[in-house]
């Protein structure tokens, strides 16, 4: 499966209208379509807060993160509150299609494969794979990957993307000890989104001799979205309405530079 999967306070001004409820494990329920969903007053969502800045567990235990931020406002749009649970990353998509869930929201790729089982929102963001390796490496472009300890997030774009380049791959549960694992030698280079990578890489500068530099090799295009079952089409395009806006005016923008992450913008290519 070729899609991913990154501490701010939430706008207080978001907290009267969005509910969260953060637990471990899942909770049953029905499929739902944007009816139900509406009826009863909240949007569940799953997530694996482990992906900054898309998602990560913020000082008050609670999730936070770029697409935290944005399905809040989404459910602003909408008039719902949200509730969150906190699940495993691999745990998410087949939750999403048995109904367990109304949306994943965890770094996920708009990926042809997938969109076999979930529906994929209207992209919010494009992104890529890149390199980064500490400055006093001799790695400088994907010439030099063949035959060079690779660390990459397990069960990730740049997990499947290396295997089918055929490199030695290095798998870590977080995105923070991929980074961890090039800084102590244990890998030669840390292949990641270059969102992720950035944030991590900045604040490991800040607080270290040793720099790490991300390498201008683009290896993928990425558009980042949320998923949704296949029964709730209804709903999905409701969240697709909201997301157009929130980009058209500038929030989803402004929720980026929040993270002191660059925004581009992905094509808005699902009709509905």
């Amino acid at each position: 499966m070729n899609i991913k999967r990154a501490a701010l306070v939430l706008l207080m001004a978001m907290a009267s209208l969005v509910l969260f409820s953060c637990r471990k494990g899942t909770v049953m329920q029905k499929k739902s379509g944007l009816s139900e969903i509406r009826e009863r007053g909240y949007i569940t969502i799953a997530t694996s807060p482990d992906y900054p800045p898309f998602e990560f567990v913020g000082d008050d235990d609670e999730p936070e993160g770029i697409e935290i931020e944005l399905i809040a406002k989404i459910a602003e749009e909408m008039n719902l509150k949200l509730r969150y649970l906190t699940v495993e990353y691999e745990d998410i998509v087949p939750g999403v299609r048995s109904g367990a869930y109304d949306l994943g929201v965890s770094g996920f790729v708009i990926d042809e494969s997938t969109a076999d089982s979930v529906l994929f929102s209207t992209p919010h963001s494009l992104g890529g794979l890149r390199i980064v390796v500490p400055l006093s490496s001799g790695i400088r472009g994907t010439e030099s990957l063949n035959g060079a300890r690779i660390a990459v997030q397990a069960n990730s774009e740049a997990y499947d993307y290396c295997n089918s380049k055929g490199y030695k791959v290095v798998s870590y549960k977080k995105s923070a000890d991929a980074l961890q694992a090039v800084c102590s030698g244990a890998a030669d280079a840390w292949i990641t989104d270059n969102s992720i990578g950035s944030l991590l890489m900045s604040r490991y500068n800040q607080e270290n001799k040793d720099q790490l530099i991300m390498l201008d090799d683009l290896l993928t295009r990425d558009e980042y979205a949320f998923i949704a079952s296949k029964d709730n089409e209804d709903f999905i395009i409701e969240v697709n309405k909201s997301m157009r806006k929130l980009g058209d005016d500038g929030t989803i923008d402004r929720i980026f530079q929040k993270y002191d992450t660059v925004y581009s913008r992905a094509k808005d290519y699902i009709l509905k």
